[in-house]
């Protein structure tokens, strides 16, 4: 099992809903961070399934770590320096029998954090992506889901936001080569792109992605937690929520405690 990047999967015995389950995904409270210009991954990083740091770049740095602690201790924490073309994305890929089509989708959000000290225009936060087959995207900005569709406007820090939605939600694709956003209804019927592209509900959805960069200027400090989804042929919603693992050290005094309880309650029962 990877040591620096678990998923923990708690469907039944972790916090769950009528309406939602929980998926922990735990990390070890640091981030990955690379210098070099050309976008790398964490070594840790598996073929499918656990949440990993990747395409980071210029030193972007992504990581789970509890420094913006949303839904428990900790939350993937995105960082990007002034003066750098940077750029950190923290992706999970689907294991294919796991995988699904755009036309089953019917619901897709995040809880997202972007903090005050950021430099960057103000319009810019963590972005939710679809990973396509092809391995393009379907890109969700908050910025470009305002009451008026493509108008850009800036958005609040300090504070955690919600975004989830279903059809209504605008996303723009990589393989435009624009970002004019267009509702994921749209999409789902079919649309053709100025470089003889085609997108309908057959795309096929591998992964999710979240990030920053690529193209921002000024520095950037913020946040992303509670990555949900729900298909057609899911009944109920799944969330991703973000842990730290606690240190070992941590580890050996919640079983000292634990094993003075049943000391504890052994002399009582006496």
């Amino acid at each position: 099992m990877n040591k620096r990047l678990m998923v923990a999967a708690l469907l039944a015995a972790s916090a769950q809903s009528a309406s939602a389950q929980t998926v922990v995904v735990t990390g070890p409270g640091t981030q990955f961070t690379n210098a070099g210009p050309s976008n790398a991954a964490d070594p840790a990083c598996p073929v499918n399934g656990s949440w990993c740091a990747r395409n980071v770049r210029n030193s972007g740095a992504a990581g789970i770590t509890s420094a913006l602690p949303r839904s428990g201790n900790g939350s993937i924490q995105f960082n990007g320096p002034t003066g750098q073309s940077y750029k950190a994305d923290f992706e999970h890929y689907f294991a294919v029998p796991d995988r699904f089509t755009l036309s089953s989708l019917q619901s897709f959000g995040y809880d997202w954090f972007r903090s005050s000290a950021s430099t960057a225009p103000n319009e810019f936060a963590p972005a939710l992506r679809l990973r396509l087959a092809d391995f393009s995207y379907l890109v969700y900005e908050p910025a470009l889901n305002g009451t008026t569709k493509n108008t850009i406007f800036a958005q609040p820090t300090d504070a955690w936001q919600t975004n989830v939605f279903g059809d209504n939600g605008y996303v723009w694709w990589t393989s435009e080569g624009t970002q004019l956003a267009y509702s994921i209804a749209d999409w789902k019927a079919g649309r053709a792109t100025a470089n003889n592209r085609f997108l309908d509900g057959s795309a096929v959805i591998i992964g999710f992605s979240t990030g920053i960069g690529s193209g921002w200027s000024g520095s950037f400090d913020g946040a992303v937690d509670n990555v949900t989804y729900q298909t057609s042929a899911m009944n109920q919603a799944t969330t991703f929520n973000m842990e730290v693992v606690p240190e070992p050290s941590t580890y050996a005094l919640f079983a000292t405690g634990l094993v003075g309880l049943l000391v504890a309650r052994r002399r009582r029962q006496r």
